[in-house]
């Protein structure tokens, strides 16, 4: 299997964790530093919430956020750290996010298929 291979096996299967991955990335540029797990959260229901404006996203429930509870987001979260798209550090009590080398490849990737794709 090659490495682009690998990067279309994740992209596809990441479902609503981009959003996850993508409020990381978001986050950590517009703020310059890393979110908390609430914090990330807030910010992947907002992206979410702006793909079911726009119609990318067509949930059978709109006015559902995709993260709900503090049980999804540890679900999510979990499998973020798992693939290792993110890195996960504790601060005292609160657990803090880096998007990971390979989770901004992953992400470069995604945006270099969605633009092709729109061409």
């Amino acid at each position: 299997m090659e490495r682009d291979d690998i990067m279309k096996l994740l992209a596809d299967r990441l479902n609503d964790n981009r959003y996850m991955l993508l409020g990381l990335a978001k986050y950590e540029h517009n703020f310059d530093r890393s979110p908390s797990k609430m914090q990330l959260m807030d910010y992947a229901n907002k992206l979410y919430e702006k793909a079911v404006e726009q119609g990318i996203e067509t949930p059978e429930n709109p006015e559902q956020p995709l993260i709900g509870s503090r049980h999804v987001l540890d679900v999510y979260a979990a499998k973020l750290e798992g693939a290792g798209l993110v890195n996960v550090e504790e601060i005292g009590r609160v657990r803090v996010f880096r998007l990971s080398k390979f989770g901004r490849e992953l992400l470069q990737y995604i945006q270099e298929k969605e633009l092709h794709n729109q061409t």
